[in-house]
């Protein structure tokens, strides 16, 4: 089992009509920032407040806007920098 040492709770919300949601969002930058201060735990959403999902699925509706499986490319990139990550 994990025990964090430093955690985040990342959270943001979209509404269906935001355009382009996670076009500028660098995963690499950001997993870089959080390893470089010492952060060892995300939680992230991997869903909006009203559901839309910010991965790819063929069960929900992925965001209208989002071009990219967001959440599985963070999820690599804090895979690849030894940070644990939570969908909430």
């Amino acid at each position: 089992m994990h025990k964090p040492k430093w955690a985040i709770f990342y959270d943001f919300h979209t509404q269906p009509a935001q355009p382009d949601v996670g076009e500028r969002f660098d995963v690499e930058a950001a997993t870089d920032k959080w390893k470089e201060c010492g952060i060892d735990y995300v939680v992230f959403h991997a869903r909006c407040n009203l559901g839309m999902a910010y991965y790819d699925t063929k069960v929900g509706i992925r965001h209208p806007s989002l071009k990219y499986d967001l959440f599985g490319k963070l999820a690599e990139a804090c895979k690849k920098k030894g940070i644990a990550i939570t969908a909430c």
